[in-house]
């Protein structure tokens, strides 16, 4: 069966400047930035979680994870707040890009960066938390906590968790991060998709380059690896691709890139940034990709600064 695999840019679905054709959805306060889509196919919708930015936030807190649903991205249903902050002394004080994904035993899991307010010197700025929920629309936060200092990565770095499942049943989660002086993607492997095992580092980022928002997904005969581009000279959505999973991780080996069809892979420009797909990976039934979203104009948007 086929279906739509989408890939939402922050621009897209973040920090509206205009939408005069009115195909693009906005809150009717603030705006939306960092869009985590999910395809739920019992209820044949597409949900798109994101961060609820104010501007000007609470000083503390801030972040709130809202969500809305749509079948044709035209028409949007607003459930308002899918995941609260936490209070100005709790980890999730302000709260970062995740992914959504449903288990095989039908429980979703929610996977966010959890951003601490004034971390003493002992603690980590950022780690990987978790939600559970039965219907995906009312989430429950768990004891859940992958802290970067068990394995010496970055405590200000450790965001974005990518969790997706391979074909031999896996579950995989990536992270950006750092160790060792240099930017890496963590990998961790999981059999419930909770119980987390460290895999090390699955890739070390090009140079000084920082690869946030990491989505990994299957397309035809071959794997992606999207992710937007932190550095300020280049900042914008990127990717790698290869025809095995394991052979994502040696697309920068040795910083010797081997780079999609002979050139760095990009899509768009600067003014598409945090672009991710609906965060399934339906190797058995996809098949192709009927139509890739991009909807992203300079003219219309501005990226998150």
């Amino acid at each position: 069966m086929k279906r739509l695999l989408l890939i939402f840019p922050l621009c897209c679905l973040a920090l509206l400047v205009e939408a005069q054709n009115g195909y693009y959805y906005q809150p009717a306060q603030g705006w939306c930035g960092d869009p985590m889509p999910f395809y739920d196919a019992e209820s044949s919708e597409f949900r798109v979680y994101y961060l609820q930015e104010y501007r000007p936030n609470d000083w503390a807190t801030y972040h709130p994870v809202h969500m809305i649903s749509t079948t044709d991205f035209v028409n949007y249903g607003e459930s308002g707040v899918a995941l609260p902050t936490g209070n100005r002394w709790a980890q999730d004080a302000a709260i970062g890009t995740g992914s959504v994904i449903k288990a095989h035993t039908g429980t979703y899991y929610f996977y966010y960066t959890g951003n601490k307010y004034q971390p003493s010197e002992s603690e980590c700025r950022q780690v990987i938390m978790c939600a559970t929920s039965t219907d995906g629309i009312n989430w429950t936060k768990t004891s859940f906590r992958l802290a970067p200092d068990t394995w010496y990565y970055y405590h200000d770095d450790f965001r974005d968790p990518e969790v997706f499942r391979t074909e031999d049943g896996v579950y995989h989660m990536l992270i950006a991060t750092g160790k060792d002086g240099r930017n890496v993607l963590a990998h961790f492997t999981s059999s419930d998709c909770y119980n987390w095992t460290h895999k090390g580092v699955f890739m070390k980022t090009l140079w000084d380059r920082f690869y946030e928002c990491p989505n990994v997904f299957k397309m035809g005969n071959y794997w992606y690896l999207v992710y937007s581009e932190l550095h300020r000279e280049i900042r914008r959505v990127q990717y790698f691709k290869a025809t095995t999973f394991a052979g994502l991780a040696a697309c920068t080996t040795n910083d010797n890139p081997v780079w999609p069809d002979d050139h760095e892979g990009y899509l768009d420009s600067r003014g598409f940034y945090a672009g991710k797909t609906d965060g399934l990976c339906e190797y058995a039934q996809l098949g192709h990709v009927e139509v890739i979203y991009t909807g992203a104009v300079d003219e219309l948007f501005a990226a998150h600064g």
